[in-house]
């Protein structure tokens, strides 16, 4: 389970396509720090890559870098909530 949830961890790092894709099909994004389902629509914010490009979506609620674009149920935000921002 620990590869699985860095697997999906790693979905939310340079996913400005797939959010806008989102956003023009009206769909959801989902943010694991406030483990909340939110419209794609809210995100307008991006964190700068290596390069200086904004790549990285920001959650407009928690304002961290912890949004996802894949079909994911509530208990496996909880869970990537627990492993990446919950403290040992």
């Amino acid at each position: 389970m620990k590869e699985q949830l860095e697997t999906l961890r790693l979905f939310s790092i340079k996913n400005r396509g797939e959010v806008e894709k989102q956003q023009r099909l009206g769909g959801n994004v989902a943010c694991f720090y406030c483990v909340e389902f939110i419209p794609a629509s809210e995100v307008s914010r991006y964190c700068l890559d290596e390069n200086r490009q904004e790549t990285t979506a920001i959650c407009p609620r928690c304002s961290v870098d912890a949004i996802l674009v894949t079909r994911i149920t509530k208990k496996t935000l909880q869970e990537l909530h627990d492993r990446y921002f919950s403290p040992e």
